[in-house]
């Protein structure tokens, strides 16, 4: 009988435990903090050989009074993550290598919580020329000139964009063809019947054209630059862009005996409502260009 009667105390025992703990609830955890929305649009333009700028639209949960600011990440390289304020949605990253493509990625933080996802874009740091090695503006003038009608985009000798005469149109990458009343052309070499020495190479400029530029640093983007469809081309500036400020054009070319392409931008001023700038005789354009040095890199914005 004891032993029977401790069998029956050990079994209520553990009935009693199991209607306990099917009678208890799991509580939530409360503590859980909410991921903020990543930004988005972020795009680049190439501020120099070792810079690049960047920009992207606010995040959403910027709203929040939680919302902290962003977080910038950038491969490959020691880069450390970069703590930006909120509201910011431009930066400038140094310490680049051009040539390098770089990937960026910006995260929002809300509370010391980063979102999910990021905001991501690659891209490559590209020379800034703003005026030729002997420190000139970079202009290029009109035929009737006797000064050069014609843009070497980098010359190996001066290291930076040089003008060159219709006799050593073989150096040219854009030409300027002002023959024509009511037209100012600017063209791949090939496209304008000039009488070459030598005939120039191959210069082709993509379809893809930013209007309304005053700066190279008004214009970002997150392609590369071989994704619009390249060709031997003219413009007429006259016709074809409807700006009051300038226009960017996208120009490639395979150097010496390279067999990949060279690519730049080149800005192209309009000023006071007028392309061309200077006296009759010798007016010209006036241009920037961002040269990316190392071939196969389609960054130079």
């Amino acid at each position: 009988m004891k032993h029977f009667g401790l069998k029956t105390l050990l079994l209520g025992i553990l009935m009693s435990f199991v209607l306990v703990s099917c009678n208890e609830t799991t509580t939530p955890n409360n503590n859980t903090k909410p991921k903020p929305n990543a930004p988005t649009n972020l795009r680049a333009t190439s501020k120099a050989a070792d810079k690049i700028i960047l920009k992207w639209n606010l995040s959403t949960s910027e709203s929040d009074s939680k919302f902290t600011g962003y977080i910038l990440e950038i491969a490959p390289g020691t880069f450390l993550p970069q703590k930006l304020q909120k509201g910011i949605d431009t930066y400038m990253v140094t310490g680049l290598t051009e040539g390098t493509v770089y990937t960026f990625k910006v995260y929002s933080v809300m509370d010391s919580v980063e979102s999910d996802t990021a905001a991501s874009v690659d891209w490559s740091p590209a020379t800034r020329f703003d005026t030729t090695s002997s420190g000139n503006p970079i202009r290029v003038y009109e035929t009737a000139s006797d000064f050069g009608s014609g843009l070497d985009l980098y010359d190996e000798v001066d290291h930076g964009p040089k003008t060159y005469t219709v006799a050593n149109g073989a150096k040219w990458n854009l030409a300027l063809d002002t023959r024509t009343s009511g037209q100012i052309i600017v063209a791949s070499p090939n496209q304008v019947d000039y009488n070459y020495g030598t005939q120039p190479g191959v210069t082709e400029i993509s379809n893809k054209a930013w209007e309304n530029a005053s700066s190279l640093d008004d214009v970002f983007d997150s392609d590369a630059l071989n994704t619009g469809t390249f060709l031997e081309r003219s413009y007429d500036l006259e016709k074809d862009f409807t700006t009051n400020i300038g226009v960017v054009l996208v120009l490639r070319t395979k150097e010496g005996t390279n067999l990949e392409y060279t690519y730049a931008k080149v800005l192209i001023k309009k000023v006071n409502g007028s392309w061309l700038q200077g006296p009759l005789g010798n007016r010209y354009i006036e241009c920037v260009v961002s040269y990316q040095k190392t071939p196969g890199v389609p960054f130079a914005l």
